[in-house]
C-alpha cells in the first residue's frame, strides 16, 4: 500500500525540481554566482553603481563592492592596478578618456580588448551610443574598442530665461555677446534672497577639471575647420598652440569673464549646484544642472522652469594659424564653412568626453566576464535612462536619452525639458565639436601643468603672458619626453587624421621609388619636348603632326606629375588632384595617338575612294576636344558627388604602422572611365589595323597598336591586380607604375622611331605621297594590289593588269585629295 505513495512523492519531488530550475533569479541563470567584483571610479559617479548594483546581484549572483576616489588620486591608483598585472585586486576601473591611451598600450598589463564582446551583445544597444562617444570614450588609437561609455561630457550654455527675458538680452551667440550680457547683469539678485548674486558660474578651483572652463572659451578662436583641425597642437610638428592669437583671445577672455564670477574656491560641482539653486543667470557648463534644478521644484525658489541650454558662444573671428590672420567669418563665409548661417563659428567643448569602464586583461577569465557584465548593465538603455535624469554625475550620451516624456515623467516643466533636449542635441551633434585631449601623459598634460597654471594665473601670480609661455614650454617638454613622433601619432588619432605616412617604412620606400621613376620620365619628356622643338620643321616631325606629338607630351607630364604628386603625401586634396592628373593626362595620350590613326585612315580611304572629302587637323582637334568632355564631366561630377579622401589602414600590430591610401565610396566613376576610354581604344585599333599595309611609308600603325596594346595590359592588369592583391602598399606601388607605362610607352613608341630616322637620315615620307601611293594601288587593280604593301608604285606610263593587258594611266588631280 506505500508504494504508490512513494512514486507520488518521487514525481511530485521531480516536478518542483524542474519547477525550481525554471524559476528566474535561481541558481541555475546565475552566471556569476560567488564573484566578488572590485569597481573603481570616481567619488561622485560611485553613488549611481551604488544605487543600481543589488538589481545587479540579484541577477547574476555576484556581489559589487564600489570604491570611489578624488579626482587628483584617480589615475594613480589605476596605473598602479595595471601595473600590478594579475595580482590587481581590482576588476573594473571607471575613468575619463585622457587616461585611455595610457591604458591601452601597454599589452598584457592594460585594458581588455571588449570588440567582440559588444558586437556579440544585444542588450547594450551599441548603435544608441552617439558616434562621436563611441569613437572617443571608447576606441583605442588600434580602432579596437576598449571600454564602455556610462556618460557623455560636453559643454553647453544654460541660462535663465526669466532672467534674459526681462532685461531684454538675446541669448549670447558669441563670447562678446557673453561678457556684455554678464557685465550687465552681475550684482543682481537672481533668487529673491536679497543677497547679490553672479553673472557667470565659473568654475576655478585647482585639480578638478577647471581647465575645461577656459579650454572652452578658447577652442572657438581657433578650431572652425572640424574636429580634426585640432585646438591643441599642430598636427604636423606637435608645437603647442597656446602662443597663437587664437589661444591668447581665449585666455583674455577668460580672465576678463572672471570678474563676473564666484569666489576662486567654486569647483565644478559648487558650479552646477550653484547654478540649479538660481545664485547665477549663466553657466556654460555639464548637463547635470537639468536634474539638480528640477530636484528643486519643491523648494521656496527653484529654476526648474527657469532653465535653457544652448550651443556654447562662438566667435565671428577665428584665427588662421597657417596664414596667421584673422578671418572675419560674416565676411568670409567660405573660409568658416561650419560657422551658423549669421557667420558665428562655434566649437562645442567635449570637456572630459565623458567617462567610460574597463576591465584589467591580466586577471581571471572569470573575473572579466563579471566585470563586463557589469559594465554592460550600467550602461544598457534600461539603467542608463534612469541614471542621466538622476542628476549623479552622469550626462546623456545616447539618442534614447532624450526622450521628452521620459524627462516630465521624471519631474521636469515640459517648456523647459523641451528647450534642454534641443539645446543639447544641436550640441552633441554639431560638425565642429572640439575633442578633449586624449593620448599618453594627458593626465600631466591637463590636470597638472594646465591646473598649476590656470591657479597661479587666477590668484594673480603670473601674467596672462607668462601663462601662455610656460604652457608652451612645459608641453612642449612634455611632448619631446614622451617621443615627438608617438604623440603625434596618438593626438592626430585622437581628432580623426591619419597617422604620418612616413612611419610606414614600406610605404616610404615605395614612394622613393616612384617619385624616382618618374623623374626620370619627365626628364626623358623634357628631351622629347626640346627634340621636338629643335627639329619642329623636319619633315619626319612635319608628316607625322607635329601638334598630336605636342599632346602627347602634354598627357605625359600631367601623369607623371600625378604619380608624383600621389607619391609625395596623400591628403585629401592629393588624392582628389591625382584623379584629375592620371585621368586627363592618360585620356590625352591615348585620343591623341588614336585620332592619329583616324586621320591616316580617313585620307586613305578619301583617296582609295577618289573622294575630296577629308578629315583636317582642326576637325582632328575639335573631335579631341569633344572626346575629352565625357571624361571631364565624369570627373567634376565624381569629384562632387563622392570624392577621393585620405583613409588610415587599421594599425599593424606587429610593427605599430600605418598605411594612408586614397578611397572613395562607389567604384563606378572609374569603371565608367575604363569603358569610355575603351571604346576609344578598339576604334584606335581598328583604324591601325585597316592602314597597316601602309607602315612602311608613314610607320604609324604599329606604334599606334603597340601603344593601345600596351593601355589595354596596363589598365587591365593594374585593375586585376589591385583587386585580388591584399597590401595596400602593393596596391598604391601596382597603380602607379601601371599609370607610369601606360603614359611612358606610347611616348617612347612615337618619339624613338622619328628621333632614329633623323639620326640615320632616312628620308621622310609624306602624306601627300603616301596617298598619291594608296590612289595608285586603287587604280592599277587587281593586278597590282600588293603594291601598296610592298611599296612599289608606277610613276609613268600604262599599268599591266595580271592578264598581261595594259591599263592607260588616268590623270587626276591628286593634290586636290590631300589639299
Amino acid at each position: 500500500m506505500c508504494r504508490p505513495s512513494f512514486l507520488n512523492a518521487l514525481l511530485l519531488l521531480l516536478i518542483c525540481l524542474l519547477l525550481l530550475c525554471l524559476v528566474p533569479g535561481t541558481v541555475a541563470q546565475r552566471p556569476h554566482e560567488g564573484v566578488i567584483l572590485n569597481v573603481l571610479t570616481l567619488d561622485v559617479i560611485a553613488q549611481n553603481l551604488e544605487r543600481n548594483k543589488a538589481l545587479f546581484e540579484e541577477r547574476t549572483g555576484a556581489t559589487v563592492i564600489v570604491h570611489g576616489k578624488a579626482f587628483a588620486a584617480l589615475y594613480g591608483q589605476i596605473d598602479t592596478e595595471l601595473r600590478s598585472g594579475a595580482n590587481s585586486v581590482l576588476d573594473a576601473f571607471i575613468f575619463p578618456p585622457q587616461f585611455l591611451v595610457d591604458f591601452t598600450t601597454r599589452g598584457e598589463n592594460g585594458l581588455e580588448i571588449l570588440t567582440e564582446r559588444v558586437a556579440a551583445d544585444a542588450s547594450i544597444d551599441w548603435l544608441d551610443v552617439f558616434p562621436f562617444f563611441r569613437r572617443f570614450n571608447s576606441v583605442g588609437i588600434d580602432g579596437q574598442v576598449y571600454t564602455i561609455p556610462l556618460d557623455g561630457d560636453m559643454h553647453a550654455l544654460y541660462y535663465r530665461t526669466d532672467v534674459l527675458e526681462s532685461h531684454g538680452i538675446a541669448v549670447p551667440r558669441t563670447w562678446e555677446e557673453f561678457a556684455a550680457a554678464a557685465e550687465q547683469l552681475h550684482g543682481e539678485d537672481f533668487n529673491g534672497d536679497g543677497v547679490p548674486d553672479y553673472a557667470v558660474c565659473l568654475a576655478r578651483g585647482p585639480r578638478f577639471q577647471g581647465g575645461y572652463f577656459l579650454l572652452h572659451m578658447i577652442a572657438p578662436y581657433l578650431q572652425r575647420m572640424g574636429t580634426d583641425e585640432g585646438f591643441f597642437f599642430d598636427v604636423d610638428t606637435m608645437e603647442p598652440l597656446a602662443l597663437q592669437e587664437g589661444f591668447r583671445a581665449g585666455v583674455e577672455m577668460y580672465m576678463r569673464l572672471r570678474e563676473f564670477g564666484p569666489p576662486l574656491e567654486w569647483n565644478v560641482v559648487d558650479a552646477m549646484e550653484q547654478m540649479a539653486a538660481g545664485r547665477c543667470a549663466l553657466a556654460p557648463t555639464w548637463a547635470n544642472v537639468g536634474p539638480i534644478s528640477r530636484d528643486t521644484r519643491h523648494h521656496a525658489f527653484s529654476t526648474w522652469d527657469k532653465l535653457g541650454v544652448s550651443l556654447l558662444p562662438g566667435s565671428e573671428d577665428v584665427w588662421d594659424r597657417v596664414q596667421q590672420r584673422w578671418i572675419h567669418c560674416p565676411d568670409e563665409l567660405v573660409e568658416c564653412p561650419l560657422a551658423s548661417g549669421d557667420g558665428v563659428n562655434h566649437a562645442p567643448l567635449a570637456a572630459n568626453g565623458g567617462w567610460a569602464g574597463g576591465v584589467p586583461a591580466a586577471i581571471s577569465q572569470e573575473r572579466r566576464d563579471a566585470a563586463y557584465a557589469f559594465l554592460a548593465f550600467m550602461s544598457s538603455p534600461e539603467i542608463s535612462n534612469q541614471d542621466v535624469l538622476a542628476g549623479q554625475a552622469l550626462d546623456p550620451y545616447r539618442a534614447g536619452h532624450f526622450d521628452l516624456d521620459r524627462w516630465v515623467a521624471s519631474g521636469f516643466d515640459r517648456a523647459s525639458a523641451l528647450n534642454q533636449i534641443e539645446g543639447w542635441t544641436a550640441t552633441l551633434g554639431h560638425p565642429n565639436v572640439a575633442a578633449d585631449l586624449r593620448m599618453n601623459g594627458a593626465d600631466e598634460y591637463m590636470n597638472v601643468i594646465l591646473d598649476d597654471l590656470m591657479w597661479a594665473m587666477n590668484n594673480n601670480n603670473i601674467t596672462q603672458e607668462q601663462f601662455v609661455q610656460q604652457l608652451y614650454s612645459r608641453w612642449n617638454g612634455l611632448t619631446e619626453s614622451l617621443g615627438r613622433a608617438e604623440q603625434r601619432r596618438q593626438y592626430r588619432a585622437l581628432i580623426g587624421l591619419p597617422p604620418p605616412a612616413e612611419e610606414n617604412d614600406l610605404s616610404l620606400v615605395m614612394r622613393i621609388v616612384i617619385i624616382v621613376l618618374c623623374a626620370i620620365a619627365l626628364a626623358l619628356s623634357v628631351f622629347f619636348a626640346v627634340f621636338l622643338a629643335v627639329q619642329w620643321r623636319n619633315q619626319h616631325f612635319v608628316y607625322g603632326n607635329r601638334i598630336f606629338m605636342v599632346v602627347q607630351l602634354l598627357g605625359g607630364v600631367l601623369t607623371f606629375c600625378g604619380a608624383i604628386v600621389l607619391a609625395s603625401d596623400i591628403t585629401d586634396a592629393t588624392c582628389q588632384v591625382t584623379t584629375w592628373l592620371f585621368a586627363v593626362g592618360i585620356f590625352l595620350i591615348y585620343l591623341a595617338l588614336i585620332l592619329r590613326a583616324v586621320h591616316v585612315y580617313y585620307l586613305v580611304a578619301a583617296a582609295m575612294k577618289f573622294s575630296q572629302r577629308r578629315l583636317t587637323h582642326l576637325q582632328v582637334m575639335i573631335a579631341l576636344v569633344v572626346a575629352m568632355l565625357p571624361v571631364l564631366v565624369v570627373l567634376v561630377v565624381w569629384q562632387v558627388v563622392d570624392p577621393f579622401e585620405a583613409k588610415a589602414s587599421e594599425i599593424d600590430l606587429s610593427n605599430d604602422t600605418y598605411t594612408v591610401f586614397c578611397a572613395c565610396q562607389y567604384p563606378w566613376w572609374a569603371v565608367s572611365l575604363f569603358v569610355y576610354g575603351g571604346v576609344w581604344l578598339v576604334i584606335g585599333v581598328y583604324a591601325a589595323i585597316v592602314s597597316r599595309s601602309l607602315a612602311p611609308a608613314l610607320k604609324e600603325s604599329r606604334a599606334i597598336a603597340l601603344s593601345a596594346y600596351n593601355g589595354i595590359v596596363c589598365g587591365g592588369l593594374g585593375l586585376l591586380l589591385a583587386l585580388v592583391v591584399d597590401s595596400l602598399d602593393a596596391i598604391f606601388f601596382i597603380v602607379c607604375l601601371c599609370a607610369l607605362f601606360a603614359a611612358l610607352v606610347p611616348l617612347i613608341l612615337s618619339f624613338v622611331p622619328k628621333l632614329y630616322a633623323i639620326i640615320k637620315n632616312e628620308e621622310a615620307v609624306s602624306s601627300k605621297a603616301l596617298i598619291r601611293r594608296a590612289f595608285e594601288c586603287r587604280r592599277c587593280g587587281a593586278a597590282c594590289q600588293q603594291c601598296a604593301r610592298t611599296g612599289m608604285t608606277s610613276t609613268s606610263g600604262p599599268v599591266s593588269s595580271s592578264s598581261g593587258a595594259t591599263t592607260p594611266r588616268t590623270t587626276t588631280n591628286m593634290d586636290s585629295v590631300v589639299a
